[in-house]
């Protein structure tokens, strides 16, 4: 579904106008969760690899006998920005194919199995990454923020209950 019409106008007035669209179009409940198989393909794995990259670097850079809540801002930073570009290396390929099955008529009505292999067969592994380098550059930032706010917001928590 596109927001906007050919005109530049916008196709719905709101979310509850386009939900309500696509129930009755796409076969009800089950048309509003189109992907939702593969958005959960790529969640659940892409959020190990986001967190467990993150903690993983912190123990890394942490110097022996310190502990990684002493760690600088930029080192935090850093190690946030690497663990998002990690969580999109390894789901950018679910990604392309959640997207097709929500939006490529061709796709809607595949599996997470068959999508795969037509995208694969379409245009090899480049075309399971297309899109990945601007992904990554825009990720880099946004995670090392994310990060730094989750680390200072725990270890403030965490002064609260001790």
């Amino acid at each position: 579904m596109q927001a906007d019409d050919v005109k530049g106008h916008r196709k719905y007035a709101n979310s509850f106008q386009c939900a309500r669209q696509i129930f009755s179009t796409e076969g009800g409940v089950k048309g509003l969760y189109k992907g939702g198989a593969a958005t959960l393909l790529r969640e659940v794995p892409g959020t190990i690899a986001w967190c467990g990259t993150y903690d993983r670097l912190k123990v890394y850079m942490t110097p022996r006998g310190e502990s990684s809540s002493d760690l600088p801002v930029w080192k935090r930073m850093w190690a946030g920005g690497l663990a998002g570009i990690a969580f999109w290396t390894v789901m950018f390929p679910s990604d392309v194919i959640k997207t097709r099955i929500q939006v490529d008529p061709v796709y809607s009505n595949y599996g997470i199995t068959k999508a795969l292999m037509e995208q694969y067969k379409e245009s090899g592994m480049r075309g399971l990454y297309r899109g990945w380098t601007m992904t990554a550059l825009r990720s880099f930032p946004s995670n090392a923020v994310i990060f730094l706010v989750f680390d200072k917001v725990s270890l403030y928590l965490n002064g609260l209950t001790s």
